[in-house]
């Protein structure tokens, strides 16, 4: 039997924003942002300091180079979060604990909350978030982050416009966990977008056919619910979808879903999907074929379309 990877996903604005993203409901981060005295350095575009070869050098290249292929923008490596996503990490060993939250007085507690550890370790943020993901022993940090853009709710949150990533790796339960841990600094504002992007954009080669196993779930009335990789739309915060159609080796693709304004309401009501941002959910993939995409729109009443093409892997 294929092990399924485990992927759950925690991210707010500062307090009073919108939610990004939740691991079983949640809400938004009530706390004030507080200043600390933590020197917020860290590393421009896609250089990083990882040690070549590493899990965590590849999760970030690969997070790096989606988001810069498909009009996103680049992540900078901030040693803060480095800090806080490797705390965290170490905490899910040490207590054989998988999620967002800590407890305190056990073992690694930095922290209840992903901003709370971020605080900690000197980042202060304006945007914080936190995504993990419990993969396969053969699994590598790059095709957990494959996994994660392959869930509707993690994908929306690792190609929102925050501007610095922190990763860390080390198992639970005997198997590999990446942590990785997003934020925008005091006094930025996140990054912005060109047009309408995608993601999968034209030339992805590794999609994932099959997809699932996602805390919160895009199917809530499905707990063995799966899907293809889903198309994650961003644009303007007036954007609309009017039509959309993927197509591959066996005709048309059966849409399961497509949240976002205008479109069905997110059963999560995480607010995900709103100002500008949709998820299209095909029904599963064939794996090894390439798709063909069709997505009108408009903004600012204007229409628009965009046409593209990914490929699938085996896994």
């Amino acid at each position: 039997m294929r092990f399924k990877p485990t992927l759950s996903s925690f991210g707010f604005l500062a307090a009073g924003c919108i939610l990004l993203a939740s691991c079983g409901g949640g809400g938004s981060d009530s706390a004030t942002q507080t200043s600390n005295n933590g020197n917020d350095t860290g590393s421009s575009g896609t250089a990083s300091a990882y040690p070549a070869g590493s899990q965590q050098a590849g999760a970030f290249q690969k997070l790096n180079a989606a988001r810069t292929q498909c009009g996103f923008g680049a992540l900078a490596q901030a040693a803060q979060l480095d800090t806080s996503a490797g705390a965290h990490a170490s905490y899910m060993t040490v207590n054989n604990s998988y999620g967002h939250f800590e407890v305190q007085g056990q073992p690694g507690f930095t922290g209840v909350a992903p901003s709370d550890r971020q605080t900690a370790a000197g980042y202060r943020w304006m945007f914080s978030g936190e995504a993990i993901a419990q993969v396969a022993t053969t699994d590598t940090g790059a095709d957990a982050v494959r996994f994660l853009l392959a869930a509707p709710y993690h994908a929306a949150l690792l190609v929102n416009g925050f501007r610095d990533v922190g990763i860390g790796w080390g198992p639970v339960g005997g198997l590999p966990v990446l942590t990785i841990d997003l934020g925008t600094r005091l006094g930025q504002s996140n990054q912005g977008v060109t047009g309408v992007v995608t993601y999968p954009c034209s030339g992805i080669t590794d999609a994932v056919p099959v997809g699932g196993s996602e805390t919160p779930s895009p199917f809530p009335s499905n707990a063995s619910a799966t899907w293809g990789q889903p198309v994650t739309v961003r644009g303007p915060a007036d954007l609309r979808i009017t039509s959309a159609s993927i197509t591959g080796p066996l005709g048309s693709v059966q849409l399961q879903a497509i949240y976002g304004d205008g479109q069905q309401a997110d059963p999560n009501g995480t607010g995900d999907f709103t100002q500008g941002f949709f998820t299209i959910i095909p029904a599963t993939l064939q794996p090894n074929a390439t798709y063909s995409v069709s997505i009108a729109y408009t903004t600012g009443g204007t229409p628009g379309r965009t046409d593209f093409s990914f490929t699938t892997t085996s896994r």
